[in-house]
């Protein structure tokens, strides 16, 4: 940690008279550090930090993590016994913190942090309680959406983020080089590219909702009492615009089959590179246990959703609100691509190979988007069978 955030820490120890224990890696270049308190009936406390950093890819930069704050302290107001109110936060010129009550709950998939992994099934059995009421929280706010929002909520920021990532593996990739994964051709990026424009009139949301979130992955949503299904969300998104109702639920879908299994546990990829070819082929390994729990959650929650008759209702506005899950989930990971990069610098330390994370993110998201493509005349594709597909494409040891 940074000389300020040992000190920050320090402060925020002083005044709590909790003791720092765990430093927590998410997805960001944040740190999340618990306070352990010395009492037995004492709080205890999690300070999330951020120092500033050059070329760090939007929406993980400085201005929006204070957007962030400020968000929380609205999301707390409107959804008490939802999110955790802050009770302190501080800024300086290149660094900014906030700290909360820690919550005591199981976030949605904690059964893969044991080895051997094993599905979720505890929590998956809450989940379609748990969306039910998300679809009640959504209800708050309600307006009609309209031709230009998948522009600006989707085809804009995985355009800007894929060309950030296109500048940052010069070198390794070019915009003419052929993806393929695991066999399977993904394309070139410049042709993913392509394709994002081409799918701008295949789907205008009916309704945007309140943003009860904006990342909802598996971390952010906790299980506080399996008994009577009650949960918290923390860490949202900094934007403070309607929201249609598939955006949080392609977070998640992203989550449970792809991106936890970069966050929770070292994959093996293997990157090869035809300089010469214009060919970059990528073999992608996952551990078979890790693999087949990844699917079976996958399963798990869309058998979750189709349980879930109050958030099925506002699905149900949608229409063909199945195949443009499968565009949702595609953007997202093509977005999280660059994310991966973005911090590449910031985890080297910490062990983390960055590159190849981007890597399986951008071959992931083309995997998704090329389905999406190609059921744009036939029957919708389902983003569960299209993810449980890529994950057999990834057999691994």
């Amino acid at each position: 940690m940074s000389h300020i955030a040992v000190k920050t820490l320090r402060y925020i120890s002083e005044l709590t008279g909790a003791v720092p224990s765990d430093v927590l890696i998410g997805g960001s270049g944040a740190r999340v550090i618990r306070l352990r308190s010395s009492r037995s009936d004492g709080d205890d406390f999690a300070l999330k930090f951020l120092s500033e950093h050059d070329r760090v890819v939007d929406g993980h930069d400085l201005p929006s993590f204070r957007r962030k704050i400020i968000r929380q302290h609205r999301l707390a107001r409107d959804l008490p016994g939802v999110y955790e109110p802050i009770a302190m936060e501080g800024h300086g010129d290149d660094h900014s913190w906030f700290v909360t009550r820690w919550i005591a709950g199981s976030e949605l998939l904690t059964a893969r942090r044991f080895a051997p992994p094993s599905p979720s099934a505890t929590i998956m059995e809450s989940l379609p309680q748990i969306l039910n009421s998300l679809a009640v929280l959504y209800s708050r706010e309600c307006v009609p959406g309209h031709a230009e929002y998948v522009r600006e909520v989707y085809l804009g920021r995985v355009s800007r983020r894929l060309s950030y990532l296109l500048e940052g593996l010069r070198g390794t990739i070019g915009r003419d080089d052929v993806l393929s994964c695991c066999g399977s051709v993904i394309g070139s990026p410049a042709e993913v590219l392509q394709l994002i424009p081409a799918t701008r009139g295949s789907w205008i949301p009916q309704c945007l909702y309140y943003p009860v979130h904006g990342d909802l992955n598996s971390s952010n949503l906790l299980l506080v009492d399996s008994c009577d299904r009650s949960f918290r969300l923390i860490d949202p998104g900094s934007s403070e615009r309607a929201k249609d109702l598939l955006y949080d639920l392609g977070k998640l879908v992203f989550s449970v089959s792809f991106f936890d299994l970069l966050r929770r546990r070292p994959v093996v990829f293997r990157t090869a590179v035809n300089k010469g070819s214009g060919r970059l082929s990528i073999s992608m390994s996952i551990e078979e246990g890790w693999r087949r729990v990844a699917a079976h959650d996958t399963c798990e929650l869309h058998r979750a959703l189709n349980s879930a008759a109050g958030y099925q209702r506002l699905l149900d506005r949608e229409g063909a609100w199945e195949r443009a899950l499968v565009f949702v989930v595609a953007c997202h990971a093509l977005a999280e691509s660059a994310c991966r990069l973005s911090h590449a610098r910031i985890c080297a330390e910490e062990g983390r190979d960055m590159l190849s994370s981007a890597l399986a993110c951008l071959a992931y998201g083309g995997h998704l988007l090329l389905r999406h493509m190609e059921t744009a005349d036939g029957a919708p594709s389902s983003v569960f069978d299209a993810a449980v597909e890529f994950l057999t494409l990834c057999r691994g040891g």
